[in-house]
């Protein structure tokens, strides 16, 4: 392709060469070098052919050469897969050998399974009298499970009537601990009968929740100035919190003597009930489940003259 190339250069380089190489006049009377010009753009016509010519015959040529490539890899490709059939071929004979061998093998074996059957037919033929024995035997076992099956039909009736019974039992018990369970908690809110006296000239200032109290003396007309402060909000508890404290404050300058508190709303228990240092009366309570409940803490007080 190379050499094709080059040639054709020569050729064109030769052909410019002897155009141009001896100007002079023109002929028959014509302008100077017109003849020449004609000659020359025919040659430029020419050499353009010449070189769409050869860029035609150069790209057959790379085509060819493409295609000689491409027969070679597959002539490789082929000689490859030759390569590996020959190998399957021998492993397929190898396979044959062993496996002539397996069959070989197999009829020995087979024959000698022909003996054992011929002896397992000796066997199931004493076996069938013993078969037929087993037949009557399970024929009386089904009539002994059919009457089986009846009387645990009737006993599953018997328990599904029981199962009602259970549940209305289950269903009243349960109605019954809600019961309890409210009973319990206003008996824990219930205030225990005043067993404590004071002595004359005295006055009950505390009462307990065993029923004791604490005294303290009169004024000179014999009457204590006692003041009742209250406070009451709704409370809202949650699982995760349900003990709550309230507090209940006297007047600045008065002291608390006594306390107490009112629940409603829902069901809880009061913890604890007692004064506080700086002059109130503290409640705390814990609630068995969420929701809201109004808890009303009340501070008995009395003056600081008193």
């Amino acid at each position: 392709m190379n050499k094709l190339t080059m040639v054709s250069a020569a050729l064109c380089l030769a052909m410019g060469t002897s155009v141009y190489a001896a100007p002079g006049g023109g002929e028959q009377g014509s302008t100077n070098g017109q003849p020449f010009k004609t000659i020359n753009e025919r040659i430029d016509i020419l050499e353009m052919e010449l070189g769409d010519a050869i860029a035609l015959i150069n790209n057959r040529l790379d085509l060819i050469e493409q295609e000689q490539l491409e027969q070679n890899a597959r002539i490789d490709f082929l000689m490859t897969a030759l390569t590996a059939l020959e190998m399957r071929v021998t492993t397929n004979e190898n396979h044959i050998a062993t496996l002539t061998a397996i069959q070989d093998l197999q009829g020995q074996l087979i024959d000698a399974l022909r003996t054992d059957l011929t002896a397992l037919e000796i066997r199931v033929a004493q076996n069938e009298n013993d078969i037929a024995a087993l037949v009557l035997a399970d024929a009386a076992m089904q009539a002994l499970i059919t009457a089986i099956q009846g009387e645990i039909v009737t006993i599953n009736a018997r328990i599904d009537a029981n199962d009602t019974d259970i549940s209305a039992l289950q269903q009243r018990a349960s109605e019954l601990e809600q019961q309890l369970l409210i009973v319990s908690a206003e008996l824990q809110t219930k205030q225990a009968r005043v067993t404590g006296i004071c002595e004359p000239g005295s006055s009950i200032r505390e009462i307990f929740e065993n029923g004791d109290v604490t005294c303290e003396p009169t004024n000179a007309a014999g009457v204590t100035a006692l003041n009742t402060y209250r406070s009451s909000g709704v409370i809202e508890t949650s699982n995760n919190l349900r003990s709550v404290t309230d507090d209940r404050y006297c007047l600045s300058g008065d002291r608390v003597v006594g306390g107490g508190h009112l629940l409603a709303g829902g069901q809880g228990s009061v913890l604890a009930s007692y004064p506080i240092s700086d002059g109130g009366w503290r409640i705390t309570g814990d609630f068995n489940s969420a929701g809201k409940r109004t808890l009303t803490t009340y501070a008995l007080c009395v003056g600081a003259s008193q």
